[in-house]
């Protein structure tokens, strides 16, 4: 890399960086026989991640989108209901048999486990109502710019929507079929681009891994 960055000229050496590699062996800068690229990663600022409390983010996020198509478009179409309590009770609940002295109850946990995708289960499809109503003029506001607000607070919906959704099959997996592994397994509903890093030795780290077209590193 020193040497491609004495073969740039001052004025033309940001380009050189920044174009893509295969303009550096058009322009002579280097014969591209090999090339090796190192990377690293950006920890991510979430919490803990479970399966209860990523459940829990999720209906969270849609109960408060659901508040705020609400408040705009006023009580038309679909009714909300606020099943916030209730998510919150059964977290409480599967935190305490976890937590439980000794051996954890499995039969206790798959049933707090079931009750909570149950209710999570409830508000994806409200929320999935919701956002079609908005499509379909149902939901509609009074004035443009409010309008333009309940599209996105529409688009809002259908992207956590579906990232509930793929916490509730990770969910399904891991407590029900002893599956660890699922495919496309998210860690944070506000950071979905976050993987656990696997290294040789403890601890782990949960960061963001930007990509790169080779890598000398393991993950």
């Amino acid at each position: 890399m020193r040497d491609i960055a004495q073969r740039c000229s001052s004025a033309g050496r940001f380009s050189c960086f920044t174009d893509d590699p295969s303009g550096w062996f058009r322009k002579g800068v280097t014969a591209g026989r090999r090339m090796r690229v190192d990377t690293t990663v950006v920890e991510t600022n979430i919490h803990h991640p479970t399966d209860s409390t990523l459940l829990g983010d999720g209906v969270r996020v849609l109960i408060r989108t659901m508040k705020k198509i609400t408040q705009i478009a006023g009580a038309v179409g679909t009714k909300l209901h606020d099943r916030s309590r209730s998510v919150k009770f059964r977290l409480l609940e599967i935190g305490r048999v976890a937590r439980a002295k000794g051996a954890i109850n499995q039969d206790k946990l798959k049933q707090r486990y079931r009750l909570l995708l149950n209710t999570t289960s409830r508000v994806v499809g409200q929320a999935k109502r919701f956002s079609k109503e908005i499509a379909q003029g149902v939901k509609r506001a009074t004035t443009v710019l409010k309008q333009l607000a309940l599209e996105g607070l529409r688009q809002e919906l259908d992207e956590m929507g579906s990232l509930v959704r793929q916490v509730m099959k990770q969910t399904r997996a891991r407590i029900f079929r002893g599956n660890t592994r699922s495919e496309g397994k998210l860690l944070s509903l506000f950071e979905p681009s976050t993987e656990v890093i696997r290294k040789s030795l403890p601890p782990r780290r949960r960061g963001a891994r930007p990509a790169s077209p080779t890598s000398s590193a393991r993950w």
